[in-house]
């Protein structure tokens, strides 16, 4: 049987040779391969007269009747398919104007858009005044975002075709991405007056009436598209997205909701419910949301990198790290994604990947003030408070209205000792935003630290109406007031950020400071004994209840405290050596000795039980030993001034006159008002020249 030079899909043989597949050689194909299938089909069709002629033409009624089965084969969406038919076509007949544009149409839908506008060019060499032609090449113009250029096209389309709407809307979505809306918006308006059943120019309208603020008119636009035929599910969206822009998130979830129910299959508007909830800080729902939407469609960078915000509000810090890599996969230059990887490593204390991981957010976009803030917090969780703060002044710099920002500043400014700065930035803070807490505690602690104890107890109280159950802060507040001499009132406060924290060893130590101030030194004890019976393994109280008989002098009954502590806590080296001081205050040195070998045991450096037990074996006159200790203390910190004051001390029992000075002349570098280093060194002075003192 002879067929016409046609395509392959016209062939009978062919058509025979695909139904046996289909029906009885399925199983041989898969075992061949589609390599010996192709090699079938050419041979049927050289053989059957369907290639290999002499003339290899279409007659009009064949051509006619491709382009109508290419052109149906695009509207169902088979692009591959209908592009093979408009390759036969043009290759077949390169003057068909119409070939070349439906080539071009298939591989813009394709995403094939320098293949595409080479299609359109192509028909336009054939028919400069082909409208079609130049609409399309002004779709792909605008594709690649070459909007200048593709509004060219779309004007010269319209000189050929001025009553073609659909060539408006195109040219209004170009104008918006120029945001030149309100040209945009006439150019949907002349759509409409050519037909008032476009939807599509109803959304277009309706988005840039949105962007202008014209949210009314923008809901009658919408509610236009719906009219004529826009499904209700983009219309919805649209509405949410407006709402959402307006901080109406309620609202917005309500429209986003009705658009799911209308399409529950877009995963645009499922990211778009997780964008609302994230707003209001339901983050479980958000990450549901945010876990739909990527169900649907997981090549979106941005949904990735928003999930990983939801993650890292909700503590989920390494679920958030693969959220934020999964992200940069898809688009390296997320600077959210790369600004989130920051905040989950910064809150698993990986404070150095942290500050990499800002950088990189910086390097993509340098003007975001979100990334230069997460940066110098990193930076302070280093404690690398100076560089901290360049980076807040670059964020500041950027927008100087960011209250959390100044708050940021002022506890860093505390940090570096400079109280005049902090208490400036503070200011700066809470008149952007009264409830910030974070400034308020830091003014506190700067206003302390200049002396300025009543403003500093003015500021922890706007700290603890804001935030009534931080320990820190019912502590600073007790100290201030403590300070003042107002030691019923520290003693409240002090007791406050005990029954928040009982293990505040600060409070626990200043409660009974201020016991004593009041002469109520017994009572402290008490306080302590409460606590052991409620919990006999309480560390805390325990060692706490010794620092109350040291200071009561009832050295025995605190030697015993800190050894029920060490009972508890073998390892407990600020027990031991608490213990241990204890020991020298009451004259027991060897057993000192013993105390701060088993510290040392456990931490070799250090540097407390180094000094004291150069003080200790000094008392049992063993000075060239408690040398080696004292400068191995100073060795690991030189500017410990214990140290170096008690090296003086022994150096001057040891008659070594010109070293003892050196010692305290090293401590009173360090210290210049250290009494200690004072005293030692005039007594020193004494023996060298005892006339000086007649």
């Amino acid at each position: 049987m002879k067929c016409d030079p046609v395509l392959f899909y016209q062939c009978p043989n062919l058509r025979q040779l695909v139904y046996l597949y289909n029906d009885t050689h399925r199983k041989f194909i898969m075992k061949t391969g589609w390599t010996l299938v192709f090699m079938i089909l050419i041979a049927t069709a050289f053989f059957s007269g369907c290639i290999g002629t002499k003339d290899n033409v279409f007659s009009g009624d064949q051509a006619s009747q491709l382009q109508s089965r290419a052109e149906q084969m695009t509207m169902q969406g088979k692009f591959n398919e209908s592009l093979a038919l408009y390759e036969n076509l043009t290759a077949a007949h390169p003057e068909n104007v119409n070939a070349w544009v439906g080539e071009g149409d298939v591989l813009y839908r394709l995403g094939r858009l320098n293949e595409s506008a080479a299609s359109y060019s192509q028909a336009l060499k054939i028919d400069a005044n082909s409208s079609p032609a130049w609409q399309g090449l002004g779709n792909d113009l605008s594709a690649m975002k070459n909007y200048n250029e593709s509004l060219k096209d779309y004007d010269q389309a319209l000189s050929l075709d001025p009553g073609n709407a659909q060539i408006l809307v195109s040219r209004g979505d170009t104008l918006r991405n120029l945001s030149r809306l309100n040209e945009s918006i006439s150019a949907y308006d002349e759509a409409l007056v050519i037909n008032a059943s476009l939807a599509q120019a109803y959304m277009g309208k309706g988005r840039d009436l949105a962007v202008l603020g014209r949210n009314s008119d923008a809901f009658s636009a919408f509610d236009a598209a719906m009219n004529a035929g826009q499904s209700p599910a983009d219309v919805w969206k649209a509405k949410g997205d407006i709402l959402r822009g307006l901080g109406r998130y309620n609202d917005a979830l309500v429209a986003y909701n009705n658009s799911v129910s209308s399409n529950p299959y877009d995963p645009s508007v499922w990211s778009s419910i997780g964008y609302a909830f994230n707003s209001i800080g339901r983050y479980s729902e958000a990450l549901a949301a945010y876990n739909n939407s990527i169900a649907l469609f997981s090549g979106d960078s941005s949904v990735w990198g928003y999930r990983a915000f939801a993650e890292n509000s909700l503590g989920k810090f390494n679920d958030a790290l693969n959220s934020t890599d999964m992200a940069i996969a898809l688009d390296k230059n997320n600077s959210l994604a790369w600004n989130n990887k920051g905040f989950a490593m910064n809150s698993l204390g990986r404070f150095s990947d942290a500050v990499q991981a800002y950088d990189t957010a910086i390097n993509i976009t340098p003007n975001l003030s979100v990334s230069w803030t997460n940066k110098g917090y990193a930076l302070n969780g280093q404690g690398k408070y100076n560089e901290a703060l360049a980076a807040y002044d670059v964020a500041l710099k950027l927008d100087p209205n960011l209250s959390l920002v100044w708050g940021y500043e002022a506890s860093a400014f505390t940090r570096v000792g400079k109280f005049n700065e902090a208490v400036h930035a503070a200011d700066r803070a809470v008149a952007l935003d009264p409830g910030n807490v974070i400034a308020w505690t830091s003014k506190g602690t700067a206003e302390t630290s200049l002396g300025n104890f009543e403003e500093a107890v003015a500021s922890y109280d706007q700290a603890l109406r804001l935030s009534p159950n931080v320990s820190m802060t019912w502590f600073n507040k007790g100290y201030a007031l403590h300070s003042m001499n107002r030691y019923s009132e520290a003693l409240e406060a002090y007791k406050k950020a005990l029954e928040i924290d009982p293990k505040n060893s600060l409070a626990w130590i200043y409660e009974v400071y201020v016991l004593k101030n009041l002469g109520r030194q017994e009572e402290s004890v008490h306080v302590y004994d409460a606590t052991i019976n409620a919990n006999p393994n309480n560390t805390v109280a325990w060692m706490n209840k010794g620092y109350a008989l040291f200071q009561l002098n009832r050295l025995d009954e605190a030697i015993s405290a800190y050894d029920h502590a060490i009972a508890v806590e073998p390892n407990n080296t600020l027990a031991l050596n608490n213990k241990a001081f204890a020991e020298i205050a009451l004259g027991s040195y060897l057993e000192a000795l013993k105390t701060y070998d088993r510290t040392l045991s456990i931490e070799p450096n250090n540097t407390d039980a180094l000094v004291y037990k150069g003080v200790a074996l000094t008392r049992l006159e063993q000075y060239n030993d408690a040398l080696n200790s004292l400068d191995k203390a100073s060795e690991i910190d030189p500017n410990n001034v214990k140290a170096w004051t008690n090296k003086g001390y022994t150096y001057y029992k040891l008659g070594d006159i010109r070293d003892a000075i050196k010692a305290y002349d090293t401590a009173l570098t360090i210290d210049p008002y250290n009494s200690d280093a004072i005293y030692g060194r005039s007594e020193v002075i004494k023996i060298i020249w005892p006339h000086y003192y007649g």
